[in-house]
């Protein structure tokens, strides 16, 4: 008897034990479908499947993808107006860009990402936003197209003393209707000697034709402010987001408006306005202009030949011409003359007094009868002491001082200048 009572009572333990666990259940769904039903009413979007599809790819292009979503308005019960609705898109770095789309086709949505870089991989994924609740589709993946042999570096023609112009190909792209691009033609002097492959691009100048349509085109761009008797490459560009493409380096000379003309000697006056050193006599390259031989120019006398200069002290990255004008024999000047040569105190700059006033707007006569003018007499040119100026760009400010004992002198006797 003992043990069936024991048994009975377990049975009826066991069944009170499922019952309540039954009827709690039922008490804890209801609380919980109650709760789930405010919580849907106050934010349409949270815990709701499916709300949004991300779909393929419609359209792509170099920096733009046209992407298809999908929103199941039965699960939303919402006004069109109530929610949002796009394509997320982002790379494995940093970019992460929202899109929104405006208008739905039924359920279905096309949005245009813009922004993008060529042939690079991108992750997207649809979304619906209602206030600040969000939901999102599955990612799908992308790579946006390559654009290599877009762009053709011409040729260049109508080359002159300080300007040329370059013609260049971009082609047209079939599959990228939608693009704006970037196009144009980038250019650098370069030493003759230097190889093409070695351009250091960041010092190179410019001209894009900007917002320029995917048609295709033989375009030109007029190059300006050149140096003459400088030999640059250039090459055409296209640019899309971040990617930039080259065509071709090629190069091309302006023309020189000077012709060598033999050596000079060159005896220095100016250097020891602030420097213990004594005056020397050097020979140094000059040229005259052409049509005007009574305009001269001495290529880098502050150069290799300069005794003086220690490795570093000179700029041999390009030319520096000293210009002397001696078309009157008694009014010679010669124009500011940066140097290239600096002894760390900031580049050197020569002046004569004549050429100082010249710049102020003072007329050549008034100048040369208050004595300020060199000579030119047998082919030597000469100025008098005092006539000269010298100053560092970063001693007092660049401040011009007077210079010259008399011992300048520019010989011309081995010269060919008046041949």
């Amino acid at each position: 008897m003992k043990t069936y009572y024991h048994h009975h009572f377990n049975v009826l333990f066991l069944v009170c034990l499922i019952l309540s666990i039954v009827s709690c259940d039922k008490e804890i769904g209801n609380e919980t479908n109650k709760e789930t039903e405010e919580l849907i009413e106050n934010n349409p979007l949270e815990d709701v499947v499916n709300v949004t599809t991300t779909e393929n790819v419609d359209e792509l292009g170099f920096s733009y993808a046209v992407i298809k979503g999908s929103v199941n308005q039965a699960l939303l019960s919402l006004d069109n107006d109530t929610y949002s609705f796009g394509i997320e898109i982002q790379d494995k770095e940093t970019f992460n860009k929202q899109n929104y789309g405006t208008i739905l086709d039924g359920q279905d949505f096309s949005v245009f990402c813009d922004d993008l870089s060529p042939n690079k991989e991108y992750t997207y994924r649809s979304f619906v936003k209602y206030d600040s609740v969000i939901y999102y589709g599955e990612y799908k993946k992308l790579t946006t197209n390559d654009f290599e042999n877009i762009t053709n570096t011409g040729e260049v023609s109508n080359i002159e003393y300080t300007t040329a112009t370059v013609l260049f190909e971009v082609q047209e792209n079939e599959f990228d209707k939608k693009e704006s691009w970037n196009v144009g033609v980038a250019y650098c002097a370069v030493d003759s000697y230097q190889h093409m492959d070695s351009i250091e691009f960041d010092n190179c100048s410019y001209i894009i034709l900007t917002e320029f349509d995917s048609n295709g085109c033989t375009c030109e761009v007029q190059l300006e402010n050149l140096v003459e008797n400088t030999t640059y490459a250039y090459f055409s560009l296209i640019k899309v987001g971040d990617e930039m493409k080259l065509g071709e380096i090629k190069s091309f000379a302006t023309k020189s408006g000077w012709i060598a003309a033999g050596t000079a000697l060159y005896s220095e006056d100016m250097v020891g306005t602030f420097f213990l050193i004594e005056n020397v006599s050097y020979e140094v390259a000059v040229e005259k202009a052409i049509g005007n031989p009574a305009v001269i120019r001495l290529v880098d006398p502050y150069g290799a030949a300069y005794p003086y200069n220690a490795p570093g002290d000179y700029d041999t990255s390009k030319k520096h011409y000293m210009v002397f004008n001696m078309e009157d024999p008694e009014g010679v000047y010669f124009e500011r003359h940066n140097s290239g040569m600096n002894w760390g105190y900031g580049e050197f700059t020569f002046l004569s007094l004549a050429g100082y006033y010249l710049e102020k707007g003072n007329p050549l006569e008034v100048i040369k009868g208050a004595g300020y003018c060199g000579t030119v007499v047998d082919n030597v040119i000469t100025f008098p002491a005092g006539t000269l100026l010298v100053g560092m760009a970063d001693y007092n400010g660049g401040v011009l001082y007077g210079a010259g004992t008399g011992a300048f002198k520019i010989d011309l006797s081995n010269a060919t200048i008046f041949e």
